[in-house]
């Protein structure tokens, strides 16, 4: 995934989509995803990730902004691989982090979106109480994120996205008449030839 894709998702999660914690706290959040105990702290005070982000999250909530996650060391979201991206966001859809099934398969959707042009895609592979649990899976390539408005006339935008021979067929403006098709000259009966009628 690009950096730029990355950031994106970021800015959904802080934002519109957030928090990125659900209605856990940060530190049960992330305990699901990383052994925190074993990571160790940015701060030289402490040991441990746990008290690095209880200390700047909890006791001094105001040092760290809600997106100090994304460029946190200790998790490579940033700039790590894929994979690791992948299970914070299906944690992050998670019926333990987004009990409403309508909240959460709006999340899903969104990121998807965002997801898509990467070739991935967030799909439900299990049902906890009847509410999915997602994961991430190759999918098609969906091409850019392209938004054009379209009057009735403008088919050269529908080039742009789907290509000439994709296009779906257009409306008929209300009281024009369809245009006649051209004749068939295959089906047509043969023309006789006329000869010059004969001496006698």
């Amino acid at each position: 995934m690009t950096t730029l894709a990355r950031r994106d998702i970021f800015d959904y999660l802080c934002g519109e989509g957030g928090p990125w914690w659900g209605r856990l706290d940060e530190v049960d959040f992330l305990g699901s995803l990383y052994d925190l105990d074993r990571l160790a702290s940015t701060d030289s005070r402490f040991t441990a990730a746990p008290e690095d982000i209880f200390q700047h999250r909890i006791n001094n909530p105001l040092d760290w902004s809600d997106d100090w996650v994304f460029e946190y060391p200790q998790f490579p979201l940033l700039d790590g691989p894929d994979e690791v991206l992948h299970a914070f966001l299906a944690r992050f859809v998670h019926p333990e982090v987004q009990p409403d099934v309508d909240h959460s398969s709006q999340r899903v959707a969104k990121l998807n979106r965002l997801l898509g042009p990467g070739g991935w895609t967030l799909r439900p592979f299990k049902f906890i109480s009847g509410r999915p649990v997602y994961g991430s899976a190759p999918a098609p390539d969906t091409g850019p994120l392209v938004s054009l408005p379209l009057d009735d006339d403008d088919t050269g935008k529908l080039d742009l996205v789907l290509g000439p021979d994709l296009q779906p067929p257009r409306p008929r403006r209300r009281g024009s008449r369809p245009r006649p098709a051209p004749p068939d000259c295959t089906d047509a009966a043969p023309r006789r030839r006329l000869l010059p009628p004969h001496s006698r």
